[in-house]
């Protein structure tokens, strides 16, 4: 197995070490690249060959860039989306650009209606629109995206693949940067416009939440953003303070122990949510079940 010895940066990009140069590194398998985040995907379409065809898609090809596909939840009507995005927390929808709302019903909603009805459930959610025969608004499919009510606009059948499923990484990507930026790590759902974190299974009557601070809440977006791979103290002082000073060091310290003790589980199995060993600092994507009361 051949192993080389990395460096990494405050975005997650690794550099393979120069011999003899002085910075952090940490020798590592090829094996132990970044972490791929396992996203959840919802599509939205009432023909139910084309539904199959493009969860099929998704399926064969659950490997992007930077992110994995876990799991593929398909809806027909628009009532069943909306019972989707509440119960599994979507990362994604794709969306047909004419739905009906409920089974049997013969009226459609229009795309913009859809959208509007899915962003009250999550403001933040990325929306890719199949586009049919017919037009999304009088002023045609940019209108939405103008708009912010939908992210991107793909015509069916989808000509190219490969380029349908860089888009779809690029979009999760973008909201991991956001204001609306929602980091799944462990048991974990963090969200970063309200700050608080919750147990990822919200069917559970009693939801474990936790709020954390606006510098924890940088820490934790640095982390995610590493993938998983690891960044040194020095790195990540620079990152949040821009100033590897003793005192934010220390800062960084008392940081790093609260969070730990805020996200504590109570596991015979348990994992520390945030792993720190001589490879530097790294979020562990694979911690165990929290507790609830």
């Amino acid at each position: 197995m051949t192993v080389k010895k990395y460096l990494f940066d405050g975005r997650g990009q690794s550099i393979e070490k120069a011999e003899g140069d002085e910075r952090s590194g940490c020798m590592m398998t090829n094996g132990d690249d970044k972490h791929l985040v396992p996203v959840t995907m919802l599509v939205v379409e009432d023909d139910a060959p084309q539904r199959n065809s493009l969860a099929g898609l998704l399926l064969a090809n659950r490997e992007l860039e930077d992110h994995r596909i876990e799991q593929v939840e398909m809806a027909a009507n628009l009532e069943q989306a909306l019972g989707s995005v509440e119960r599994v927390l979507p990362d994604l929808v794709i969306l047909d650009d004419f739905m009906p709302a409920r089974v049997g019903e013969g009226s459609e909603y229009l795309a913009e209606e859809s959208c509007r009805k899915l962003r009250r459930l999550d403001a933040g959610m990325p929306i890719i629109i199949l586009t049919g025969k017919y037009k999304l608004a009088p002023k045609g499919e940019e209108n939405l995206v103008k708009l912010g009510l939908a992210n991107h606009y793909e015509k069916k059948p989808i000509a190219n693949h490969q380029t349908f499923l860089n888009r779809i990484n690029y979009e999760l990507r973008v909201r991991e940067t956001s204001h609306y930026a929602r980091y799944k790590f462990g048991p974990w759902v963090y969200y970063a416009d309200s700050k608080q974190y919750d147990y990822n299974l919200r069917s559970r009557s009693n939801v474990m939440k936790q709020t954390l601070d606006p510098m924890k809440s940088k820490i934790i977006g640095c982390l995610y953003r590493q993938r998983g791979l690891p960044i040194s103290a020095g790195d990540l002082v620079m990152e949040i303070w821009g100033d590897d000073s003793r005192d934010n060091a220390h800062k960084l310290n008392v940081h790093l122990s609260e969070i730990r003790k805020k996200l504590r589980l109570v596991e015979e199995d348990y994992q520390e949510p945030i792993i720190r060993d001589e490879c530097g600092i790294r979020l562990n994507f694979n911690s165990g079940k929290p507790q609830v009361p």
